[in-house]
């Protein structure tokens, strides 16, 4: 099932280095991504083209399923998954997280896993049920819904 987020896309002053833009994203802009799910970043040309944030497409999800697989633990596979993410700039559906998650042996590794990826979620505030749903334990389940809801407020 393919995937989209279309997002309104707010007006932010130009830079000319790109990467300073993205360094900053999770100081300046946290609000945008936090509140109101609305993320603008300029292209990497520099050219101040702007686009709106997508989650993966599901071939860029399974290459990121294939390459954080080779890991034996699920401490490793959350730290490799979490790194991928970041470094790429990659954002993900409630449904993705959800099919990460899964693959986690324990209920604490899921939260974990979660709690990581959460500024990396375009629908949370749609869809995070489908997140809680696969955490088994109560105390677990209420940890992660309480910080869903500090990101979506």
């Amino acid at each position: 099932m393919g995937c989209c987020f279309s997002a309104e896309v707010e007006e932010i002053p130009e830079y000319s280095d790109t990467e300073s833009i993205i360094k900053s994203k999770k100081t300046r802009y946290s609000s945008i991504i936090n509140k109101k799910r609305k993320v603008t970043l300029l292209s990497k040309s520099g050219s101040g083209e702007k686009k709106s944030t997508a989650c993966m497409s599901d071939q860029e999800f399974e290459a990121l399923q294939l390459e954080s697989s080779t890991n034996r633990f699920d401490d490793e596979r959350i730290n490799h998954i979490t790194q991928l993410v970041r470094k790429k700039d990659l954002f993900l559906s409630c449904h993705q997280l959800a099919t990460l998650m899964k693959t986690m042996a324990f209920s604490s590794q899921q939260l974990t896993l979660a709690q990581k990826l959460l500024l990396y979620v375009v629908d949370l505030q749609e869809n995070n049920q489908e997140v809680l749903q696969c955490i088994q334990f109560y105390k677990d389940r209420m940890t992660l819904s309480e910080q869903i809801n500090k990101q979506i407020l």
